[in-house]
C-alpha cells in the first residue's frame, strides 16, 4: 500500500468512526456499501466490528482491513492478498499523515506559482482539478436538521445537512430505530477524532468531526464528491478478541513512510 492508499483508507475509516457513534454493551457489527467512482454499480462492500476499545473495518471486498486498538493506542493495516500486516502508533501515524500533508501543500504551491502564466481558462479547469473549492482553514461546518424522511433499507430516517456557508458538503439519513442503542460514544468518538486528526487539515476533516453532531445511526452519507455510503446491516454482535489481531501466519512488514511506497 503506498502512501495515496493509505491517505484514502484513513480518509475512509475517519468518516465510518465519525459517523457510527452509538453502540452496544457487547459490541457492534455493521456493514455498507460505498459507491463513488471507483467502484461498480454495485459498489464496494466493507465489514466493520466494534468492541469496548477496539475497531476493526474490513474494506474492498476484504482485501484490506485496518484495527484500531485505542487500548493498545495503535493502528494495524493488514493486506490479505500479500498476507501481510504493518503495525504503528497513532503518534508515529499522526507524524507520517502530517509529513504527506505538507508534501501535499508544497506541490500545491508549486502548481500555484504556475498558473499565473496561464489563461483564466486553464486556471480554472486546474483549480478544479486540485479540488480548490475545498477549505484549507478547517472552516466551522454547519448542521442542520431539515425535517424530511424516508425509509432507508427498512430504517426509518431523517435528513441531516452539513454546509460549509452555501455549499453543501453532505447529506446524512440517520435513524433513532436500531434497539438497544446504548451510551458508549466515548471509544467511537475517540475513534473519530484519532482519523480526523491524522488527516491534513482543511474542509474534508472538518466534515469528519461535524458529523458527531447528527443525532442517531448514519444509514446513509451522500458526499458533494459524489460518493455515497450506505448502511445494509447493523446488529449486537460479541465479536472473538482474535478478529482484532493480525492474522496468525501474516507476515509483518514496515509501514509505508513519507512518499516511499
Amino acid at each position: 500500500m503506498n502512501t495515496h492508499q493509505l491517505y484514502r483508507t484513513i480518509a475512509v475509516l475517519a468518516l465510518v468512526a465519525a459517523l457510527a457513534l452509538p453502540g452496544f454493551a457487547q459490541g457492534l457489527y455493521w456493514e455498507s456499501v460505498i459507491k463513488d467512482s471507483r467502484s461498480d454499480e454495485k459498489g464496494r462492500v466493507s465489514r466493520f466490528y466494534y468492541m469496548p476499545k477496539k475497531y476493526k473495518a474490513a474494506m474492498g471486498g476484504e482485501k484490506q482491513a485496518a484495527i484500531i486498538r485505542l487500548d493498545k493506542d495503535e493502528m494495524v493495516m493488514i493486506d490479505n492478498e500479500e498476507k501481510s500486516y504493518w503495525e504503528m502508533s497513532f503518534k508515529e501515524m499522526e507524524v507520517m499523515m502530517k509529513g504527506m500533508g505538507a508534501q501535499m501543500d508544497a506541490a500545491e504551491a508549486q502548481m500555484e506559482e504556475a498558473m499565473k502564466d496561464m489563461s483564466e481558462e486553464q486556471r480554472k479547469m486546474v483549480q478544479e482539478m486540485m479540488g480548490k473549492n475545498k477549505s484549507k482553514t478547517g472552516a466551522e461546518v454547519a448542521v442542520s436538521k431539515t425535517g424530511k424522511t424516508q425509509t432507508i433499507n427498512g430504517f426509518a430516517c431523517s435528513e441531516y445537512t452539513l454546509k460549509n456557508g452555501d455549499k453543501k458538503l453532505a447529506t446524512v439519513w440517520a435513524t433513532k430505530d436500531i434497539p438497544g442503542v446504548d451510551g458508549m460514544r466515548e471509544d467511537l468518538m475517540e475513534f473519530g477524532k484519532r482519523m480526523a486528526a491524522m488527516m491534513p487539515t482543511g474542509m474534508e476533516s472538518s466534515v469528519e468531526k461535524s458529523l458527531s453532531m447528527v443525532d442517531g445511526f448514519p444509514i446513509q452519507t451522500e458526499r458533494s464528491d459524489g460518493s455515497i455510503m450506505t448502511v445494509t446491516k447493523v446488529e449486537k454482535r460479541s465479536t472473538h478478541p482474535g478478529e482484532f489481531e493480525p492474522p496468525k501466519g501474516y507476515t509483518k512488514v514496515d509501514p509505508p513512510m513519507g512518499g516511499k511506497e
